[in-house]
């Protein structure tokens, strides 16, 4: 039997994740969601994917931690529900994407070759050339539109072939590829298929555009702003290095951050230049989300949480439960880093007394919405009292 109800759910998670039930019941949510597209296989014509829960199984509690709790792996079960209804020419690369993810990312990572039939799916250039996208020798080749390619994996090698192109990976190749992308990063090989699902009304502006490059004061900024987290707050920096996966940069203007179940344990960031402080804040604030949609997603906290709509006290509009306890959760947590941060002799006392006035003002109206209003599972109760006796701890 499982039981989380004496977990201290506001402490971050500083725990190795075999320690971590909360990851791993999100590994297993995840695993389940893979076996119902794999039931479904005559559907969605994944080949690799039954060899692929296989190999999952035989990994550890670490293992499945780091293939299934990857933002590249939500959003691929998250594009299963449509890639078949919307978006044709997207199907070919949403199966080999999968392939890239699940397969190929358990035989560099773990030494474990795929036993696979050889298959065919649509890629187009752009993905092909994504898979290159930091190495020294690019590929140069020119795909017009899309291509039918053959996929075909022999000992140690990965070799994707057609007419006019040939190509084979060495493990070794893929793995230098594939482990390339920087924690302060701009794109990644999933970042399209992201921005071809979000909406202008979830980000609540017009668009989303990634940056060309990080600026050199941009990456020292936010490198600052976590060595501050790291000062006062340890455990927290410890929380967000192994909960957060990359920080991604987006053109200005817009908002500051904002993180998204569909790509867990992402945060993307406005490539604006901003106090140190309210940097390391956001930070925070976004890590806290992450950290509580693995909680929540991991044990429901509330019953109904979406239908009724009450006043936000951080925001003008109505909101729905889950997004005022979502809210308390983070400032519960920003008022803890607050009163970390007022400790030591800083420049910041002047701005953390007034931040920590307005955060307690803020979280003793939420907190009181949700006592009123909110039907909770026992993890509710438990963390509700947490956020209580944290207001006057």
């Amino acid at each position: 039997m499982i039981n989380l109800e004496q977990s201290q759910y506001l402490e971050p998670q500083s725990k190795q994740v075999t320690q971590d039930l909360h990851r791993q019941l999100l590994a297993l949510r995840n695993y389940k969601a893979l076996e119902l597209i794999n039931q479904s296989n005559e559907k969605y014509d994944v080949p690799w994917l039954s060899d692929t829960l296989k190999s999952l199984t035989n990994l550890d509690t670490r293992g499945r931690d780091i293939i299934l709790n990857h933002p590249a792996v939500y959003l691929w079960i998250e594009n299963a529900k449509t890639v078949l209804e919307k978006h044709s020419e997207k199907q070919g690369e949403w199966r080999f994407k999968g392939f890239i993810y699940l397969c190929i990312n358990i035989w560099l990572k773990f030494n474990m070759v795929p036993e696979i039939p050889p298959f065919s799916c649509l890629i187009n250039n752009e993905l092909v050339n994504n898979l290159n996208l930091y190495n020294k020798n690019k590929l140069n080749i020119d795909f017009s539109g899309l291509s039918a390619v053959n996929i075909s994996i022999k000992e140690d090698t990965l070799f994707i072939t057609n007419d006019t192109f040939y190509k084979s990976w060495k493990s070794r190749e893929l793995a230098n590829t594939l482990d390339c992308y920087p924690f302060l990063c701009n794109q990644t090989l999933w970042t399209s298929s992201y921005l071809d699902i979000i909406t202008p009304s979830e980000l609540r502006m017009d668009k989303m555009e990634l940056v060309e490059e990080i600026s050199e004061d941009i990456s020292i900024l936010f490198t600052e702003a976590l060595e501050l987290v790291e000062t006062c707050w340890p455990e927290m920096h410890t929380e967000i290095k192994e909960n957060v996966k990359h920080i991604i940069f987006f053109k200005p203007p817009g908002l500051p951050f904002f993180s998204d179940f569909r790509v867990h344990g992402v945060i993307f960031a406005s490539h604006l230049k901003r106090p140190l402080i309210n940097v390391a804040e956001w930070l925070i604030h976004e890590a806290s989300h992450i950290r509580l949609n693995t909680l929540m997603c991991a044990r429901p906290h509330l019953i109904d949480d979406m239908k009724a709509i009450y006043p936000s006290p951080w925001r003008d509009e109505l909101r729905p439960l889950y997004g005022i306890y979502h809210g308390c959760f983070v400032h519960s947590r920003l008022l803890r880093f607050y009163r970390f941060l007022i400790k030591d002799t800083s420049p910041f006392k002047t701005i953390v007394l007034k931040e920590i006035d307005r955060i307690t003002g803020e979280l003793e109206k939420g907190l009181l919405i949700i006592t009123e209003n909110a039907n909770l599972t026992s993890e509710g109760m438990s963390l509700v009292k947490e956020m209580k006796q944290n207001l006057t701890s």
